[in-house]
């Protein structure tokens, strides 16, 4: 509307330039004889083209100020507004389907969208963003998940080089437990993706899955070299240590981890235990095991019954002597 105003008054200013002879100095250098009309004898011509620019600029700040006071209608009503003069228009469904999903609005956006699906099958922007929609909207059983798969597969096959449409299938194919199949898209989200070391991890945790454990050390190992603060690629490069009986390197991946994350109980219980249990004499530390589990303890949740299960074997491993031990080092602290 501002546009529409301002370009409609700058014609009607610039048209004014072709009848310049009204003006006083115009008529007499063309030796025009007439008398002044009383516009001319009221204001000069200054005056009067200052007035005509305001006639511009004030409707366009007036419309301005009117849109940012939210006077303008808003997307989703414009979206609606298009939608009713095109009901058929399968562009008209995805954009309201989208400004919606933006507005949170999920259910209401996967509607919209299932329609621009109907009007123009295997669009890969509308299969790319009803996936999104159905992962957004929560738990999903295993026909659902199906149907996002499908989604996404009909995408990709136009659009094979977007790393998060790629990332997206394969995390919904790791949920439906179709872990070899996942395989091969982490890998070649890594690829479109390699300093991202969340891709790592992820394709590291699929090859254990399917047994594969010397692949999978290897993506964990790439994802530190990529990221050194991946405190999930330590925390698990510390259990494969300890399985290897690589109690030192295993305790520094720990502690690595803790380091980046000091609010990760799960790892915070492992290091405990691993203290607790290591067959490396030098390296048990039945005193640092015990604060490690107690703090692990502190943040558990109810429904951590796995932590809880190795916190038991840990408070056993130390034993009651080792636990004197600990209460006599923490009675000499100078914390007390």
């Amino acid at each position: 509307l501002g546009l529409i105003t301002g370009f409609a008054l700058i014609h009607f200013y610039f048209d004014g330039f072709i009848w310049r002879i009204r003006e006083p100095e115009t008529r007499k250098t063309l030796g025009v004889d007439g008398t002044e009309t009383m516009r001319s004898r009221l204001m000069s011509p200054g005056v009067r083209h200052g007035l005509l620019w305001c006639a511009i600029l004030v409707p366009v700040l007036v419309l301005m100020s009117w849109e940012r006071a939210g006077g303008a209608r808003s997307d989703v009503d414009a979206c609606r507004a298009v939608l009713g003069a095109r009901p058929d228009s399968h562009k008209a469904h995805y954009l309201l389907g989208s400004v919606l999903s933006e507005d949170g609005d999920v259910d209401e956006a996967i509607v919209h969208v299932q329609a621009a699906r109907r009007l123009r099958p295997g669009y890969d922007l509308y299969e790319m963003l009803y996936g999104d929609l159905l992962l957004a909207k929560g738990p999903l059983d295993e026909g659902a998940l199906d149907k996002v798969i499908t989604s996404y597969q009909s995408a990709i096959s136009t659009r094979p080089n977007v790393a998060n449409l790629r990332r997206n299938l394969a995390t919904t194919l790791v949920m439906r437990g179709r872990y070899q199949e996942a395989v091969p898209h982490f890998q070649r989200v890594i690829e479109l993706n390699p300093q991202d070391s969340k891709n790592y991890v992820e394709l590291g945790n699929q090859f254990a899955r399917l047994g594969r454990y010397q692949e999978a050390e290897k993506s964990y190992v790439d994802a530190i070299q990529v990221d050194a603060d991946n405190a999930d690629a330590h925390a698990i490069l510390a259990l494969i240590g300890m399985n290897q009986n690589q109690a030192e390197a295993a305790f520094q991946h720990f502690r690595r981890a803790i380091e980046i994350d000091p609010g990760r109980p799960r790892v915070m219980a492992n290091l405990a235990m691993a203290l607790a249990t290591t067959n490396v004499v030098r390296l048990r530390d039945p005193v640092e095991a015990e604060r490690l589990a107690d703090a692990a303890s502190e943040q558990l949740s109810d429904q951590d019954r796995a932590i809880w299960r190795d916190l038991s074997t840990t408070y056993r491993a130390i034993g009651q002597e080792a636990k004197a031990d600990a209460a006599a080092a923490r009675a000499n602290s100078p914390l007390n």
